[in-house]
């Protein structure tokens, strides 16, 4: 016999409604929970990358090269970035009227914290211990001799004790001394030569030499006291002056199988051309 008790009924759907209501809460919590990790590790996943050249490399400094010239033997061109965004550029052009012009001002960094902008809106390219000079749209310039439009940052050091691979055992035949061409035949010849044990030797128009070198610093070059034979001839006034400037070279560069010398003003003092020593 079925007997109808109005007050089971009643608690049965109470069960069953407030079962509902806990299951209900149950999937609610945990779908919230995937979404929040879901979240989370979208934010983790697409974080951006704020390393720039700007705020990761030791950017500020001087850098130095010898950058292609149609009408001359190359331009010289230093640029000092300093801390405080000011800089300063100087071109010297080989081979014709020693003049350095100079330009100083403030620099801007591009957007993306990868270039300086200076006044004139000349670009370069901020690499480790490098600049490299871009074209006016800002991009890498490309055609012949592209590689010569790279400065290297001076005074970066110390090095290992071993002379450069470009600058060992080879021979460089001097063809330009303090704004002279020494290709002429009445300048005389020279040459010198950099070896592993860090030392200079080398001959002038009338005599041989050798000299202590330290290299303690990339482009950084310093002779010490150098030791000359004693021979007279026709050119011994060009190689005072020969001797006179290696004596006060302070940094180099080599570029395109040639070497520039420089005082410690960055000023060229002796150009040569590189000759194997066999």
């Amino acid at each position: 016999m079925n007997v109808n008790h109005p007050q089971l009924t009643i608690l049965n759907h109470c069960f069953f409604q407030c079962l509902w209501i806990l299951l209900s809460g149950l999937l609610l919590c945990g779908c919230g929970g995937s979404k929040n990790n879901t979240q989370s590790e979208e934010a983790v996943g697409v974080a951006p990358d704020m390393h720039t050249s700007k705020n990761s490399l030791d950017w500020s400094g001087t850098y130095l090269g010898v950058i292609p010239c149609a009408d001359c033997l190359g331009i010289v061109r230093v640029l000092e970035l300093n801390a405080d965004d000011s800089y300063q550029l100087s071109s010297e052009y080989l081979g014709k009227a020693k003049e350095r012009v100079v330009e100083r001002g403030n620099f801007n960094w591009s957007s993306d914290g990868g270039k300086v902008i200076l006044d004139d809106e000349k670009r370069y390219w901020i690499n480790e211990n490098a600049v490299v000079m871009l074209n006016w749209e800002g991009q890498r310039i490309e055609r012949e001799l592209s590689h010569r439009y790279r400065l290297s940052k001076t005074e970066v050091g110390p090095l290992s004790g071993k002379v450069p691979e470009a600058v060992k055992n080879s021979r460089w035949e001097v063809y330009w001394v303090n704004g002279m061409d020494w290709g002429k035949e009445e300048q005389g010849k020279a040459h010198f030569s950099i070896s592993d044990t860090t030392l200079v030797s080398g001959e002038g128009p009338c005599n041989f030499f050798q000299a202590e070198a330290k290299m303690p610093a990339t482009q950084v070059l310093r002779l010490g006291e150098m030791a000359a034979t004693k021979r007279a001839c026709p050119q011994l006034k060009q190689e005072r002056d020969y001797f006179s400037a290696l004596g006060t070279v302070e940094y180099y560069f080599v570029f395109d199988s040639q070497i520039a010398l420089f005082d410690a003003k960055y000023r060229p003092l002796i150009l040569g051309r590189q000759k194997s020593n066999d």
